[in-house]
């Protein structure tokens, strides 16, 4: 508690010593300066017109400044040497060098700026003496080189603002996402099946004899193994139904007769009886 105690006096005593400097302060005479001067006072309705005159010159001049330096961008958008020395990678090394991107140890940087050099004289020296001229366009504009719209091929400083999409491209948008989301889906549905094996004429050879030979096998086994068993079958079937056939033809004929003399023997009894 003590420690406490002497803390909140110690805050008590800041303030205390604050508004004594405020106490003190409102006796000081009020601080002027000499140099102040009040704006005069507008004496007719084409005061300051000067001015504005003066002010809308500046801006045209800002824009021819930053036209010119587009131009110049257009230019060197145009220029197919210079965008092909501008993809060498010694272009590309100078370049981060010149504007302090990564720079280069001494010794790299001479022999890359070595006046005697055919990449140097070739590439090199053609290629920063146009964008030495942008960048002298560029002072006189008040700004800095665009590396970025160099390397971007772009006529413009800026990055335009993107145009908003047409229904059609939309549509195609959409229709591209979803044939994107089914390819990603399909390969997270093989990611576990094993790729597929290359197409071989001896692999596809060796399964058409394995199947011609099984062909051939089921022939064989059917004409000397089947076949045999049901021409037995049926010989055995067509003798029992002969043999049955023939026992009845055999019967029939005695019962008919015995029948007949029977009959024949009635029928003779009635007529003499008659």
């Amino acid at each position: 508690y003590k420690e406490i105690d002497e803390l909140i006096q110690k805050e008590l005593d800041g303030y205390k010593e604050i508004d004594e400097k405020l106490k003190r302060a409102e006796k000081l005479p009020a601080r002027t300066s000499t140099d102040y001067e009040p704006r005069a006072e507008p004496t007719s309705w084409s005061s300051g017109r000067e001015r504005r005159k003066a002010d809308e010159s500046d801006v045209r001049k800002a824009r021819e400044a930053v036209g010119a330096v587009e131009a110049m961008l257009g230019q060197l958008a145009a220029d197919e040497e210079f965008q092909a020395d501008l993809r060498r990678p010694a272009f590309d090394t100078a370049l981060k060098h010149w504007t302090n991107e990564a720079r280069l140890p001494p010794s790299e940087a001479r022999a890359l700026f070595d006046e005697e050099s055919f990449e140097y004289q070739q590439y090199l020296k053609p290629g920063l003496a146009k964008i030495t001229r942008l960048q002298a366009a560029c002072r006189t504009a008040g700004i800095g080189v665009p590396i970025d719209a160099i390397r971007k091929r772009r006529s413009t400083i800026f990055e335009p603002k993107p145009k908003p999409p047409t229904e059609a491209e939309k549509r195609l948008a959409e229709k591209e996402r979803r044939e994107k989301a089914r390819k990603e889906f399909e390969e997270k549905l093989m990611a576990d099946l094993p790729p597929p094996q290359p197409f071989s004429w001896r692999k596809l050879g060796r399964q058409l004899v394995i199947q011609l030979f099984l062909m051939a096998s089921v022939m064989l086994y059917f004409h000397f193994v089947m076949r045999p068993n049901l021409e037995k079958q049926i010989k055995e079937a067509e003798l029992a139904h002969r043999q049955t056939q023939d026992a009845d033809a055999i019967t029939f004929p005695d019962d008919a007769s015995e029948y007949v003399e029977i009959g024949g023997a009635a029928s003779e009894a009635t007529t003499d009886e008659l």
